[in-house]
Parts: structure tokens; C-alpha cells; sequence
């Protein structure tokens, strides 16, 4: 059988804990625990994460997410598949459809395997091995209060959030998530504590059995860093007039800092004079590098250069139309709707804890 472990962070309602203990699992041993003080999202997330040492090997599911029928079978697979990759630190259910980066459509490159390759964790479903949580446990401990120089959007990240340290650690120790090109898990983003950008991470899931094809990183052309730019030796292997240069990818404009340091950079980010320029037209964004696409959306300039990165609703690709360029559904994190608070004439102490869990979570546009 398997077993199903729901871990239940300190609440005072009596509703979660009640649908946990009467939900019927025919599939094996079912434990629920109720933590008798307040964890938070990372320590919850760490525990859990703990479990691997009782445990084996999880699956790691937060409550605002639909599973596939089929995610079990993958996860088996997947597990067994990469556990002897020390490049690899975790497995991911979720296939993601948008850059977290920048926010906008993601398309990783397609080679021959039915998996990629991502420096960030999933947070949306993802598998470990207790050898891959030690491994990052033991990691924390060592540098939990000197963490390397962070993605600007993974650097605005709360303390409450687990995967600003596992991303920390994967770019620390150049490890990598296995991802799945079709999702086992999607995301509803049900408004609670930590969501409010409801539909944007939104995939669609895998309703059908695969005989899944894995490929080692080593392999693979489809590996990207924590900004979501393919890694410049693999995207020289996909176009072999770039081997000559010493390179930072930046397509979607978004690297700062320590992450140009190299001498050129083939970036979307305007300024410089070009080396070599690519049109913007073809998908993923790696193909018009391949194709020599003619245009000037990315360009290979000198990373000195005083680069202008670009306004996050000028959407500078050219397939992107229709429903992807609404900045309601791709809408940057400075551009957030502002929150508005009604207060009743009357004190309440529900009131005062929401006012307080809003202020905690320093959403970008509230008032």
C-alpha cells in the first residue's frame, strides 16, 4: 500500500482538521498530524520535507493543488530514474507554463526526453529522496545565514518561503530539478496566505498513461538556470556559431548584476552595439537563436554595456498575442491591483489578525 501522511500546520478552526481525519484512502496506512503550535509555511515545508528520513522517498503536495491520476506512477519512474544523479536534488510533478522570472509564456527547448532540467524548485509537487533532502538539510545548516546572490525576483521572496533556500542551494551547488514536459500536478491558487494570482500558474494535467522517456542532465539540451535562461553550453551546442564566445543568456531581460559577468551577453535588454542580433518570431526562444532569425529582439553585445532592461507590459516577442498579452493574466509584481481595507465600526481581533497577515506578507501594491 501507500501511505498518505497529512501534515496539518496549528489552527484554530476545526474544519481542515475535520476533513482530514473523515477523507477515506483506500490505498494504504493513512496518518494525520496535527502540529501543536504555529510551524509557518517554510518550517511546515522543512518538516516535511524531513519525513524522507522516516519515509524513503515523498511526494510532497501542498493543499491548493489538483494531482493526475497518473502522477503516482511518474513519480515511481522519476524517482528511480535520477536518484544515482547527484546533478539532480528533486523531482517536480508540475510542468510549468510561465516564467517565474518575468511572468510571461515558458517554453523549454524539445529534445528527445519527456523531461527538463530547472535550477529552482517546484513548489507545486515535487518527490525527494531522503538521500536529496539530506543532502540539502545538511547544505542549510552550513550556509543558512550566508546564501549566494539571488535572482531579483527570488530575492523579494518572504522568510516564510522554503523555496528561496532550496533555490539558494541548487545555485550554490550548480543542482538541478528534473521537470516533466507534461504536468501530474496543477495549481488552482485557491486565495489563502501565500496566493493571490489566481489562473496565472494554471497548467493543464496529464490525463493519460506514459511510457516516459528520461534523459541524464549531461544529455539533455534543455537545461536552464533560476531565471529561466537555457545554460550557454547547452544552448551553444543548439547553435554552434556562438561556441566562440564567452557568454551570459539573458533572453527574457530580466539577469542582473553577478549574473552578467561575463564578456558578452545575448539578451533581450537594450543598449550596446550588437555582435550578432535574432528576430523574436519563432518558439521556444532558443530556436530563433538556432534558425539565425532576422531581427533585433536578442542581441550579443558586450556586458558592460549600459543595458535598459524592458518595461515588464512591453511584451518584446512577436508571438506573443491574443490572451498572453493581457496584462491581466501575465501582469508584473509591481503592477498588482493595490488592496483595499473596509474596517468595521466594530473591533474585531479577526480583523486585526488578516490586516496584520497582509502587512507581514509586503505585497507590492498595498495601501
Amino acid at each position: 500500500g501507500t501511505k498518505l501522511h497529512i501534515s496539518i500546520d496549528f489552527f484554530e478552526y476545526a474544519d481542515v482538521r475535520d476533513l482530514a481525519t473523515s477523507f477515506v484512502w483506500p490505498h494504504g496506512e493513512k496518518v494525520v498530524e496535527m502540529h501543536p503550535q504555529r510551524l509557518g509555511l517554510r518550517q511546515h515545508i522543512l518538516y516535511c520535507g524531513g519525513l524522507t528520513a522516516q519515509y524513503g522517498s515523498i511526494i510532497l503536495l501542498e493543499d491548493d493543488l489538483a494531482v493526475s491520476p497518473f502522477a503516482y506512477a511518474y513519480t515511481q519512474r522519476a524517482l528511480a530514474y535520477f536518484q544515482e544523479n547527484q546533478d539532480v536534488a528533486g523531482i517536480s510533478l508540475y510542468a510549468c507554463g510561465v516564467a517565474e522570472s518575468c511572468l510571461q509564456p515558458f517554453y523549454p527547448w524539445m529534445d528527445a526526453f519527456d523531461n527538463w532540467f530547472l535550477q529552482l524548485p517546484s513548489s507545486w509537487g515535487a518527490a525527494f529522496t531522503g538521500t536529496q533532502w539530506l543532502a540539502f538539510e545538511v547544505w542549510l545548516s552550513v550556509h543558512f545565514q550566508h546564501l549566494p546572490a539571488l535572482p531579483d525576483y527570488v530575492s523579494t521572496w518572504t522568510d516564510q518561503s522554503w523555496k528561496k533556500l532550496f533555490t539558494a542551494y541548487l545555485i550554490a551547488t550548480n543542482r538541478f530539478f528534473a521537470y516533466p514536459r507534461f504536468s501530474l500536478t496543477t495549481n488552482f491558487e485557491d486565495f489563502g496566505a501565500h496566493a493571490n494570482t489566481q489562473g496565472l500558474f494554471q497548467v493543464p494535467l496529464l490525463m493519460g498513461n506514459r511510457e516516459w522517456k528520461f534523459g541524464p542532465l549531461a544529455d539533455s539540451l534543455a537545461v536552464y538556470d533560476a531565471h529561466f535562461e537555457i545554460l550557454p553550453e547547452k544552448l551553444k551546442q543548439i547553435a554552434p556559431d556562438l561556441a566562440a564566445y564567452d557568454f551570459a543568456v539573458d533572453l527574457l531581460g530580466q539577469k542582473r548584476g553577478k549574473f552578467l559577468d561575463s564578456p558578452w551577453v545575448l539578451t533581450s535588454q537594450k543598449g550596446g552595439k550588437p555582435e550578432r542580433s535574432f528576430g523574436g518570431h519563432a518558439l521556444p526562444l532558443e530556436l530563433n537563436i538556432q534558425l539565425k532569425s532576422p531581427g533585433d529582439s536578442f542581441r550579443l553585445v558586450p556586458s558592460n554595456a549600459d543595458l535598459t532592461a524592458p518595461d515588464d507590459l512591453q511584451i518584446e516577442f512577436d508571438y506573443y498575442s491574443g490572451p498572453t498579452k493581457s496584462a491581466g493574466i501575465h501582469l508584473p509584481a509591481r503592477r498588482m491591483p493595490s488592496v483595499s481595507w473596509i474596517v468595521t465600526s466594530v473591533d474585531d481581533s479577526q480583523d486585526s489578525q488578516l490586516l496584520e497577515s497582509l502587512l507581514d506578507e509586503n505585497y507590492p501594491g498595498i495601501e
